[in-house]
């Protein structure tokens, strides 16, 4: 696959993606703040102070069309590889995620939602994932929270993964943050999947 070019309108529908996360960020550092919360939504806050899903763009390294689920799964099992992980328009997980039904079912909610802003929509898994997927990244994703954002000449699709000890091991032990100074398997890995729709 050759290299993704921008044209000036999606540059600019990028930038209020970013404005648009930047913003839920900070008014979720404020809220968890004034209530003293360590969780919002299903996100959340390592150890280290990271902030999971909930992290700026700059923080995750951006993931080549080599990378698939069964990369991620590794990497999540073995402690390795990297910590945050984007995916952008193009690369074959997005694809696979852009007919899922985890995002056909945010996609609704959306619609039912009068094409307002729908941040964070968490859209769950469970049993009923397992026959509705039909590609081993919704396998490997299973249920994520899913932002989906008019901007100008469009729509923008943001789905947030935490791949952790918790869901991978049905809810029977707790997640673990990755340690800064250590190898640690079964340590939380994050994913971001991002592309738009015209």
């Amino acid at each position: 696959m050759g290299c993704l070019r921008l044209t000036y309108q999606e540059n600019e529908n990028h930038l209020q993606v970013s404005r648009a996360l930047e913003n839920d960020v900070k008014n979720w550092q404020v809220w968890t703040a004034e209530k003293g919360l360590k969780e919002k939504k299903g996100v959340r806050v390592d150890q280290n102070g990271g902030l999971g899903e909930l992290s700026p763009n700059s923080a995750f390294t951006e993931r080549g069309n080599d990378v698939d689920g069964w990369t991620l799964f590794d990497e999540f099992r073995s402690g390795t590889g990297a910590e945050y992980s984007i995916f952008k328009d193009g690369h074959p997980m997005v694809e696979d995620l852009k007919k899922s039904w985890i995002v056909g079912i945010a996609s609704a909610k959306f619609a039912l939602g009068g094409q307002e802003p729908l941040l964070r929509y968490d859209v769950p898994y469970g049993l009923v994932g397992v026959p509705m997927s039909h590609t081993l990244t919704e396998q490997v994703i299973g249920g994520a929270r899913i932002s989906i954002i008019p901007v100008a000449g469009g729509r923008a699709y943001i789905v947030d993964n935490t791949m952790g000890r918790y869901s991978y091991r049905l809810h029977s032990v707790p997640d673990i943050p990755r340690s800064p100074n250590a190898i640690t398997p079964e340590g939380s890995i994050y994913q971001r999947f991002i592309w738009f729709e015209r």
